[in-house]
């Protein structure tokens, strides 16, 4: 029995783990809501934070990723959580992903979250 109830609160903490990034974009929009969100009326993340979290980047990296500036995985600025990750593909491409969560969807399919970049389609969220 607590083999059993030892591997299910590992899967549990497992799973929350790998969700990170979609609860905290969640959890965002739902505090936003009763907060104050930019003139357009979205929501928004400090430009401060970004540029402090883009600053701790290499000057090569801090310039690939404000040039990229939205997660391909996830939809949201890149440095609105944290430092970004930078992410080795094959072919010698590589781009930016807002948390450690997103890391392995672009992995998996980078063309599908590559093409995202090229179209501006990043802010359509990770599915």
């Amino acid at each position: 029995m607590s083999r059993h109830l030892f591997f299910v609160l590992f899967c549990s903490l497992f799973t929350l783990t790998l969700s990170g990034c979609v609860e905290s974009e969640v959890d965002k929009k739902e505090s936003s809501n009763t907060s104050q969100a930019d003139d357009s009326g979205e929501d928004a993340v400090d430009p401060e934070i970004i540029a402090a979290e883009m600053a701790k980047l290499s000057e090569e990296d801090r310039a690939a990723a404000v040039a990229q500036k939205v997660c391909p995985v996830g939809g949201g600025p890149l440095g609105g959580m944290g430092i970004p990750i930078k992410v080795e593909l094959e072919g010698g491409k590589s781009a930016f992903v807002c948390c450690a969560g997103c890391a392995d969807p672009l992995k998996d399919d980078p063309e599908k979250y590559l093409a995202k970049l090229e179209t501006g389609g990043a802010a359509e969220s990770k599915e």
